[in-house]
């Protein structure tokens, strides 16, 4: 809500970003595999777990807002992949984006039928004048984001996590399937606290999922264990009684659902869509939880709305990535290499030389705010994903939605900027989605 928002921004209590939480952190990718096998580990014997987590440890309307923030430019030209200038310089907070001088059809377009994000080329440069907002918060060097709680001792150890979330089955009662996988489940449940009864969604997988798919879902889950955040979603409970079926217990009311589902919902016009404001408050949302993972020297790698869930009241929380791969297949492309990955959320520096940092989640926040302008698409849909390292390289960038504003764009746009260092952080995100949520309530 805006208030919360609001309450989030202007805390007094803050906590600085003391540095990247990994400048080159390659293992990261590669660090829940690890953890999966702590995890399966784990699920067979304790000591075994103890052990290999030592060996890894080393390594409602989607209404389009006042005309005067749609620029005229794009007219009939809203598909095209953007090519941005070398400083990634996003648009003014006049409304005035660029000036396109030239459209192009891309040749590899013809390879499929138009969608409604067709992928073109442009010309020449986009230009951005420089009072922008974009400009004031890149000037900023904002490193500050309240926090209400810092845990100081946050336990590491797969092994002792999952023996302080222990509990025993007969407290979990799985009740509503709503998504499934190939092996995965999310389950709508009740889980038993004490003597009370709370509303909660668990993760599992079926009887057909391996041993090492069941560890994985638990190694994943565990990667925010002991956070404690408004817009974090962290596990309260586990069960591993059977340690092919482990039980993953997410303190989640039966009314909230993934965000990328119900984005789809409303874009499908199953349900009424968040009005303009709403979505950058979503965003803003996403950065905001995600600036708390950074203070804490946490990298998602997985920053997507696949990987939020969201509530009737449009309150979200950024999850773990336990189940993704097997959830939502499409978003996920293998290059050659059996892993796969989020090829189409990823930063080019990622895909090209494994580099996961704060800089490279926050390439990934810029594809989610691009998924929230249009309601749950596909990003560089007519990419192939072997295509996409190159292309992003060359400058090339998903399109403007539909009906976006183009100082949202410009958000995007800047979050998109080739050089990590150039990026804004996500506490500058932050504060320019609030700033630009509450100019557009002055409007709407």
């Amino acid at each position: 809500s805006p208030t919360g928002l609001s309450t989030v921004v202007t805390h007094n209590d803050t906590a600085r970003l003391a540095g990247d939480a990994s400048q080159n952190s390659g293992g990261v990718l590669f660090a829940a595999g690890g953890c999966a096998a702590a995890a399966l580990a784990l699920l067979t014997a304790a000591a075994a777990a103890g052990t290999l987590y030592k060996r890894g440890s080393k390594a409602r309307h989607h209404d389009s807002i006042h005309t005067s923030y749609t620029t005229a430019a794009y007219g009939s030209h809203q598909n095209v992949l953007l090519r941005l200038d070398t400083l990634g310089r996003p648009p003014s907070s006049t409304g005035s984006y660029a000036t396109i001088a030239s459209l192009h059809k891309f040749p590899f377009g013809s390879r499929r039928s138009p969608s409604p994000y067709a992928t073109t080329h442009i010309g020449e440069h986009v230009y951005a004048k420089p009072e922008s907002r974009v400009s004031y918060y890149a000037a900023s060097n904002l490193t500050h984001v309240s926090q209400q709680t810092l845990p100081k001792d946050r336990i590491t150890d797969p092994a002792e996590q999952l023996r302080l979330l222990t509990t025993p089955r007969s407290n979990i009662r799985l009740e509503i399937l709503v998504h499934e996988g190939t092996f995965g489940r999310v389950y709508k449940g009740v889980f038993k606290r004490g003597e009370t009864y709370e509303e909660v969604v668990v993760k599992t997988v079926s009887d057909a999922a391996s041993a090492m798919q069941a560890a994985l879902l638990v190694a994943e889950g565990l990667r925010l264990y002991g956070l404690v955040h408004n817009n974090v979603l962290t596990p309260m409970a586990a069960c591993a009684e059977e340690a092919r079926k482990p039980l993953l217990v997410y303190c989640c009311p039966s009314h909230a659902s993934n965000l990328k589902r119900f984005l789809t919902s409303c874009r499908l016009g199953h349900q009424a869509a968040p009005a303009t404001r709403d979505l950058v408050d979503l965003g803003a949302q996403v950065a905001c939880g995600l600036a708390y993972l950074h203070v804490q020297r946490l990298i998602h790698a997985d920053v997507a709305a696949r990987n939020c869930v969201v509530d009737e009241k449009l309150r979200l929380k950024v999850t773990d990535n336990g189940l993704s791969r097997d959830l939502f297949p499409d978003d996920y492309h293998c290059l050659g290499d059996n892993e796969n990955r989020p090829v189409k959320w990823m930063a080019p520096e990622t895909l090209l030389q494994n580099q996961y940092n704060t800089a490279s989640d926050v390439w990934s926040l810029g594809i989610t705010l691009w998924e929230l302008a249009t309601l749950g698409a596909s990003p560089l849909a007519e990419l192939d994903a072997a295509d996409v390292g190159a292309f992003l390289s060359g400058g090339y960038r998903p399109s403007q939605p539909h009906n976006c504003p183009d100082e949202l764009y410009g958000l995007m746009s800047w979050c998109w900027t080739l050089a990590p260092l150039a990026r804004p952080t996500a506490p500058q995100l932050l504060a320019a989605l609030h700033d630009f949520r509450q100019a557009l309530s002055t409007y709407i």
